[in-house]
């Protein structure tokens, strides 16, 4: 699956679990129908496998036979509520690369529903249960073309669930029109500050549309005024990929932003000829992945849980050895986990600051340097 994002190329695929467990999902049972072909049969029985992969591959399979697998349709929407993450590869260009959140099986399940009986898709967005249409809206991101994909993206955008508006400004990305953008600017106004994120990242896709230098205009006051700094991040991409000159004095102030991926894109977009399209593809991916960050409006912050404290994290020798290290977020790349440390990406067994990496976890990372182990966290 793929999807353009103005000069971003994005695309994803499955290396092994990157969220829950894969045990902590089961099929439910249902009968399969008697005049199931046995190809068709093989791989709804691989759906009840507990190893996520192998759920996948199936689902994947069910797509490829198109209307041919029409029998397994029923056993693919109970598929949906399959939470568990896949972790992802990317193809980068010249200025950068991400990829479309952080799929889930149940999403892949949309797709094939999608390819098998368009209809049954159709009514996934109409589903009472807010992960069923997140997937259906996260699928249609991806894959939607032409007018009426646009138009239900665009309904996509009133639902009450923000992580489906979150996909639906993501996905109207697209879709450069007029009706989309004025979509658009409304969203950066969510309370939600990932559909605000979302909407600042497709804004940055209007091209002509925005002759009049609207979104240009808002994205600027977002780089300066928008507490999240994801939402801060991605006005600085998007501002780059406008091109408005009038957003030159904003851009230079978002250059002393305390966040670390403002301040590189800030600085991309006023130096397009420093991008690099690996390195940006791993920022996009760790501000999607990022729940957290500070709420605006009346909303209050959502706490984010932090790990135990560590013998070297609570010594006041190791807190001074990580002095100049920033921790902005961890993601799944291809070889294991990847943390973004002082705006780059390092792995296992690498340096940086002179400091070896030697543990990731979800929220912060233990490194070691002359024989001494210490604990940078978010």
């Amino acid at each position: 699956m793929s999807i353009r994002i103005g000069a971003l190329v994005l695309s994803a695929c499955l290396l092994a679990p990157a969220g829950p467990s894969p045990g902590e999902f089961r099929l439910p049972k249902r009968p399969m129908p008697s005049d199931t072909s046995p190809e068709v049969r093989r791989a709804i029985q691989r759906l009840y496998s507990p190893d996520a992969e192998q759920r996948l591959r199936a689902t994947m399979s069910l797509a490829e036979l198109g209307p041919k697998a029409v029998a397994a349709v029923p056993f693919l929407r109970d598929l949906l509520l399959d939470g568990t993450r896949i972790s992802l590869t990317t193809q980068h260009a010249p200025e950068g690369a991400a990829v479309f959140g952080f799929p889930t099986v149940g999403r892949i399940a949309a797709g094939a529903l999608w390819d098998i009986r368009p209809h049954d898709f159709l009514g996934l967005l109409r589903e009472r249960n807010a992960r069923v249409r997140c997937c259906a809206v996260e699928s249609l991101a991806e894959r939607g073309r032409g007018q009426e994909a646009t138009q239900l993206l665009l309904a996509a955008m009133s639902d009450p669930d923000p992580k489906v508006r979150k996909a639906a400004a993501w996905g109207l990305g697209r879709s450069p029109t007029p009706a989309v953008r004025k979509a658009l600017v409304r969203a950066t106004t969510d309370r939600s500050a990932g559909v605000r994120m979302a909407a600042a990242f497709s804004l940055g896709c209007m091209g002509s549309v925005d002759r009049d230098r609207r979104a240009g205009a808002l994205l600027a006051h977002l780089i300066q005024f928008d507490r999240d700094k994801r939402c801060r991040a991605a006005a600085a991409w998007s501002l780059g990929q406008l091109q408005d000159p009038r957003a030159k004095t904003a851009l230079e102030r978002a250059m002393k932003d305390p966040d670390p991926a403002v301040r590189r894109f800030a600085k991309i977009a006023l130096h397009p000829g420093e991008a690099d399209g690996k390195q940006n593809a791993e920022i996009i991916l760790t501000l999607w992945r990022d729940e957290g960050g500070p709420a605006t409006g009346t909303t209050k912050p959502t706490p984010r849980p932090r790990p135990e404290p560590t013998a070297a994290s609570a010594a006041p020798a190791d807190a001074g050895a990580a002095a100049g290290l920033r921790l902005s977020g961890v993601m799944s790349g291809p070889n294991g986990k990847v943390a973004i440390i002082n705006g780059r990406p390092v792995g296992l067994g690498q340096t940086v600051l002179g400091a070896t990496v030697v543990k990731i976890d979800s929220f912060s990372v233990e490194l070691e340097r002359g024989g001494r182990r210490f604990t940078v966290s978010r």
